[in-house]
């Protein structure tokens, strides 16, 4: 069986060292916060699923930044190993849009003085992470430079299959190819990947549009949820603009359930129960200029195969983290951007991922590493992680 997934720090050294490592938990519901940045004027980090972070920097000032959540500022030295971030308040009055298309047009009319709209390169990391039965059984970071044609899409560019060109520095990859039941679930390209995260455009003539200030802050959200009959593509989600200048802050989508043509090549049936995108953008302050700072997809597929009565979930989650962009850099491709990124081979460099913390493994991925390092068994593992 053949499962094919369809798209949808350094400083001087006159300097001493400020090292830290956190965790960040909403306050109202003490949930722990993916994707919060943790950043100075120097470096930039962000929290994982577990909301934990790791922050090493010469200078002391420490800033805490989620899009929706109040900011929070301190300095290293008087850091707490646990914070909580308060939910921004939104003003009371709400508003139902009934024209969803002005709001969109702002956002497109504004798109050449918030963004890039030229080849440029940015450093970027890469986590695509694969569960069966809500069991991790593959996990896969790649970190490395990136050159693309444009930081969105507007103003009649057109994506074409040359617009990325990728440069992978480092890579940790660990994880079954089969299941059991001979399954092999086929992650996304590069270009797949890249390509899926600039699509911000999700507001129509057939969704309710309601639009929430929030309180004290030049920022809106504006929530929309399709009204189509047709209960195979029921999409609903959220943007999250600044009004000063139009720009996207956060987009959020999601469509459930969702039905590809041909996603296995011979099971007995398969669906895509949901899948999920999430772009946080930020803007750079040297070139006041916004850029795709975070973003994350999920996809849950029920897998149910000739001969095995069992349904099987497959839940896929990648995660992209940009920490510098508008670069120069010339970037020169060393991978294949169009391949299953499972599919590519590269050594694995201790030292880095002992160092790395751009983004941190979550306590569930350190023990499944751990486990498949020492696994004996006879399944089909593929993993350049060398202890």
């Amino acid at each position: 069986m053949r499962l094919v997934y369809i798209a949808l720090f350094v400083s001087s050294l006159s300097f001493s060292q400020h090292q830290k490592k956190g965790v960040v938990y909403d306050k109202e519901n003490n949930e722990p916060l993916e994707f919060v940045s943790v950043y100075n004027k120097l470096d930039h980090t962000t929290t994982n699923k577990d909301g934990k972070y790791g922050f090493t920097s010469a200078t002391d000032y420490i800033y805490f930044h989620k899009v929706g959540y109040d900011n929070y500022t301190t300095i290293i030295s008087n850091l707490r190993d646990t914070i909580f971030l308060n939910r921004s308040v939104f003003q009371l009055n709400e508003v139902v849009v009934s024209n969803a298309k002005t709001i969109y047009q702002k956002i497109k009319d504004s798109i050449a003085s918030n963004y890039v709209l030229k080849p440029h390169s940015e450093a970027f990391f890469l986590r695509a992470i694969l569960k069966r039965n809500g069991a991790i059984i593959r996990l896969q970071d790649m970190q490395g430079n990136l050159h693309r044609k444009t930081s969105i899409y507007g103003g009649g560019l057109t994506l074409m299959d040359t617009d990325f060109s990728v440069a992978v520095k480092n890579m940790r990859q660990i994880g079954i190819t089969k299941d059991e039941n001979n399954i092999y679930f086929e992650f996304p390209s590069l270009f797949n990947i890249l390509s899926e995260f600039v699509r911000t455009n999700a507001m129509g003539p057939d969704f309710e549009v309601i639009e929430k200030p929030y309180k004290n802050s030049t920022s809106t959200k504006v929530e929309f949820t399709s009204l189509n009959s047709d209960t195979k593509n029921k999409s609903y989600g959220h943007y999250i603009i600044n009004t000063n200048d139009n720009a996207i802050l956060s987009f959020n989508s999601v469509v459930k359930p969702f039905y590809p043509e041909e996603l296995f090549k011979t099971p007995k049936y398969s669906t895509i129960v949901q899948q999920d995108i999430t772009v946080f953008f930020k803007e750079d302050p040297s070139f006041k200029r916004y850029f795709m700072t975070l973003a994350k997809r999920t996809a849950t597929l029920n897998v149910k195969v000739k001969d095995d009565p069992t349904v099987h979930k497959f839940e896929m989650e990648i995660v992209l983290y940009t920490k510098e962009s508008f670069g120069n850099e010339d970037v020169k491709s060393n991978v294949n951007e169009q391949k299953d990124i499972f599919k590519i081979k590269m050594k694995y460099n201790k030292d880095f991922w002992k160092e790395q913390n751009q983004l941190l493994l979550t306590d569930e991925m350190e023990a499944f590493i751990k486990k498949m390092t020492q696994d004996d068994t006879k399944r089909k593992v593929k993993s350049n992680v060398k202890d």
